[in-house]
């Protein structure tokens, strides 16, 4: 197990004014709505992740990464645990309007950081209409990945307490829908042999 000691930033990147792109700035938004976090936990709205973050992220042990990806072939609405290396790999691109994954994290190592990093990503379909709602199946999807940065968080040794029992519940109702009883959230996201597919929500509307 990690050392409970050890510092945890979780950054929801994207930008709310642009439809999807603005899913991971939601799931950090529910995270702090309905949970109390660990005095080593750090929940931050990145907007559109310029190099400015550095300073925050350069002396943190850990990294998880909400953001909306697109390019990976999945159905809209999925949620995926990917490696920085995968998201390379697998092709898989931020929206056009923020800094690219991998600059980041090579300029955080420029200053002297190595925040051992995990990307929470929703697929959408578009985020370059400036609309500040979701559409239906992303916003299904937030639940979904807030369930799978607290498995990450239990993970690392973090705690996180239920603060709403609202947001608590249909974060609950969701994960059961989606992992389709499965003992946890990361046994289905996992559950896939290639690490850039998962499951799709049961709750998004279908196609």
């Amino acid at each position: 197990m990690t050392d409970p000691a050890d510092s945890i930033v979780v950054l929801g990147v994207g930008n709310p004014l642009m439809h999807d792109d603005g899913v991971g700035p939601r799931v950090v938004e529910t995270l702090l709505e309905g949970y109390d976090f660990s005095d080593n936990v750090e929940i931050l709205d990145a907007g559109t992740m310029s190099f400015a973050i550095l300073n925050v992220l350069a002396d943190k042990d850990h990294l998880i990464i909400v953001d909306a990806l697109r390019g990976t072939e999945n159905p809209v609405g999925s949620v995926m645990r990917l490696a920085p290396e995968q998201v390379a790999h697998n092709r898989v691109r931020p929206t056009p309007d923020r800094r690219g994954l991998l600059d980041v994290l090579e300029a955080i190592q420029l200053v002297g950081g190595s925040p051992a990093t995990t990307v929470v990503a929703i697929q959408v379909d578009t985020a370059d209409d400036m609309v500040l709602e979701l559409s239906p199946k992303v916003e299904a999807s937030v639940p979904i990945a807030v369930a799978l940065v607290l498995d990450e968080l239990e993970r690392l040794g973090a705690q996180a307490l239920p603060r709403s029992p609202e947001v608590h519940t249909r974060v609950l109702r969701a994960t059961a829908a989606y992992t389709r009883n499965s003992r946890s959230i990361r046994s289905a996201i996992d559950s896939a042999s290639n690490p850039a597919i998962a499951n799709r929500s049961d709750d998004a509307p279908e196609d």
